[in-house]
């Protein structure tokens, strides 16, 4: 099953890497909500603001790769 789907993302590789690109925006956006819970569960813990900072950061780059996944394939190329 993994050749054949191997096969089929090489014979239509523009529409793999947008699947891929799509895939990885809504790992990011998960990412971000999992940030944005351990903010909160450990507002007073020493790396609150890192935390949210860095699922703001994982919000806004899943988010844009969602809405615009030919834009972000271009920019990780």
């Amino acid at each position: 099953a993994l050749s054949v789907l191997g096969l089929a993302a090489i014979a239509s590789s523009f529409i793999a890497t947008l699947a891929t690109v799509v895939f990885f925006g809504v790992l990011l956006l998960i990412g971000a909500g999992l940030q944005f819970a351990s903010a909160f569960c450990g507002r007073h813990w020493r790396g609150f603001v890192l935390h949210l900072l860095a699922g703001l950061l994982y919000f806004f780059a899943g988010l844009f790769m969602v809405e615009n996944p030919l834009g972000a394939a271009l920019g990780i190329t």
